[in-house]
Parts: structure tokens; sequence; C-alpha cells
């Protein structure tokens, strides 16, 4: 496997909302699995995020997870895809910014806007302010400094008795 390049700038940072949402999700995985007798948690139980926007609900993806060979089939081709997206987007941003360091003196460069992402699979975005109006986009980068908070469970289903985006904009004559 070809070691991959790290820049200076990336180097010597830690990002503790990063850890505690991987450990956290890591340890209610654990729990789920039965690995604390008498502790026992719906397998549909999972990590919630806050955010200052409302809660998003999915499954986070093992970034680094390169052991093994997935098998792309057709329930999760979409995940492989975008995972393969997002490591390749990464691996060139830092090829990018060893370019900077090498052309310039690294201790006068400061990284900005260094938060770093979390992989969702089958994200569901729950706006604070219209809950019923949930997004479902599949797959998702989110920056950790948009996370506020995290939480364990299942969100409930949206009211049925409430009218849908599209429902609405059929009604608006607009679809």
């Amino acid at each position: 496997m070809e070691e991959r390049r790290s820049p200076a700038l990336l180097n010597q940072r830690v990002d503790m909302k990063y850890a505690t949402l991987l450990t956290f999700n890591d340890v209610l995985e654990h729990i789920k699995s039965g690995g604390i007798p008498g502790i026992p948690l719906p397998a549909e139980t999972k990590t919630l995020i806050l955010t200052q926007f409302g809660t998003i609900e999915g499954d986070i993806v093992n970034l680094d997870n390169d052991e093994q060979e997935e098998v792309m089939d057709e329930s999760n081709w979409r995940a492989i895809f975008f995972k393969n997206l997002v490591n390749g987007v990464a691996e060139s941003r830092n090829e990018v910014i060893l370019d900077w360091e090498n052309q310039n003196d690294v201790d006068k460069l400061k990284l900005i806007n260094d938060a770093s992402y979390i992989l969702l699979s089958n994200a569901v975005i729950i706006p604070f302010s219209t809950p019923q109006a949930r997004f479902a986009i599949g797959e998702m980068v989110l920056f950790t400094d948009q996370i506020v908070g995290i939480s364990a469970g299942k969100t409930p289903p949206a009211a049925d008795d409430r009218p849908s985006w599209k429902d609405h904009l059929h009604h608006m004559n607009m679809a």
C-alpha cells in the first residue's frame, strides 16, 4: 500500500469533536452488539448529531478502513463511490497544500478553516424549525465545526398527517 503524504500544516491537528464523535459512535455500536451485558440497546439506535440547524441522523462511514476491499453492488455503490470520492479529494487537497509548503516558508503559512469532517451514509437532516420537512440526502460530508452536540436514539418518523414539500409545491401549482 502506498504511503500517503501529509502536509506539515495538518500533522499536528487534533479535532476533539471528531475524536469524541467517533469514540461515542464506536461505544454505541459496542453496546448495541451486546458488548456490555445488562445494557440492551435496540438495533435501530443511532448516533444523532446536533447542529445549529437541526438533527442529523445517519451511519458514520470509517474513511480509514482500507484493509479490506469493499465489493460494490446494487445496495452500496453510492456509499462506496462517495467514500472514494471524498478520500480522493482529501488526497488531492493534501498534494496542493504540500506544493504550497514547498513554495513558501511553512512557518509563515497559517491553516484556516481546518475542521475535520465526517462522512455520513443514509443521512437524514431534520430541521429544528420544521421537523416534518426531512431531507433524506444519502451520503454527505459534515464538517465538525458544525457540530454542537451528540446524542443516541432514533428520531421519530415524521407525522403522516402533515403535508410534504411535494404536496405543498403541487398545491401551489409548482410541481
